[in-house]
C-alpha cells in the first residue's frame, strides 16, 4: 500500500493504576482533528479500565511520546492549542490519571529533598 493511501491513525495508550500487574491497554483510533477528540476517543475506548472516579475528561491528561536528548522514549507534556503541531498520524499518545501524576510528583520532590 502506497504510503499516501494509507490509513491516518493514532494509538491511544493507558496504564492500569488499578490491577497489580500495571497491564497497559492500546486503542487505535482514526487521526483526530483535536486534543478534544483524542481525550474523547481515549475515554470512551479505555475509561473501562480506568478505575471510576477518574473515567473523566476533567480527570485525565494526554501526554505524547517523543525521545529526549539521551534517546530515551518518555511522555511529554503539551499544550492541547498545539495539537497540530506536535502530534502526527501514528504518533502514539497516553492517558494519564491527574492524581496519579500528582502523587509521582510529590514523591519525587521528597525523594529529590534528601539528596
Amino acid at each position: 500500500m502506497d504510503n499516501s493511501t494509507a490509513p491516518q491513525t493514532l494509538t491511544l495508550t493507558y496504564r492500569s493504576t488499578s490491577e497489580e500487574s500495571g497491564e497497559t491497554h492500546y486503542a487505535v483510533i482514526p487521526f483526530p482533528n483535536s486534543h478534544e477528540e483524542a481525550l474523547h476517543a481515549g475515554l470512551k475506548l479505555l475509561s473501562k479500565y480506568m478505575p471510576a472516579q477518574a473515567n473523566a475528561a476533567e480527570h485525565v491528561v494526554l501526554r505524547c511520546s517523543a525521545k529526549n536528548r539521551e534517546g530515551a522514549w518518555i511522555w511529554a507534556d503539551f499544550e492541547p492549542a498545539s495539537w497540530a503541531v506536535v502530534v502526527r498520524p501514528g504518533d502514539e499518545v497516553r492517558l494519564f490519571e491527574k492524581s496519579v501524576l500528582a502523587t509521582t510528583a510529590s514523591q519525587t520532590e521528597a525523594a529529590e529533598a534528601l539528596f
